[in-house]
């Protein structure tokens, strides 16, 4: 018995949004980790994924210098003078919801006593 062409797209719909990431929702939780070091605090960030659970976003490096470091999982690091701005830029360009960088910068700030 051969299978009908809508059950055969059916699957292949299936399988493929079974595996397509799909970006944090308005409002999601993220997680912070405040580490101490000898040039200043270092933040490691998870956000909950509504697929995948927690992942690892990356970390933020508050320096006694006054350099704040954005280092995104799978970017570059960089120096930013506006952490709302920088991170809503970040997850306007991987999340489409820039709202999301700049909650992430309140929790950030907030938790470190910045």
């Amino acid at each position: 018995m051969k299978p009908s062409t809508a059950a055969m797209a059916s699957l292949v719909v299936a399988l493929a949004l079974a595996f397509i990431p799909l970006p944090a929702v308005a409002g999601a939780p993220f997680d912070v980790t405040i580490s101490d070091a000898d040039w200043g605090k270092s933040v490691a960030v998870r956000y909950h994924h509504g697929l995948f659970g927690w992942i690892d976003a990356g970390r933020v490096e508050f320096h006694h210098d006054g350099r704040t470091v954005i280092a995104p999982r799978g970017g570059q690091p960089s120096v930013t003078d506006n952490l709302a701005e920088s991170l809503a830029h970040y997850a306007a360009d991987r999340l489409g919801n820039p709202a999301l960088g700049r909650q992430l910068a309140q929790v950030i700030e907030r938790e470190v006593g910045k």
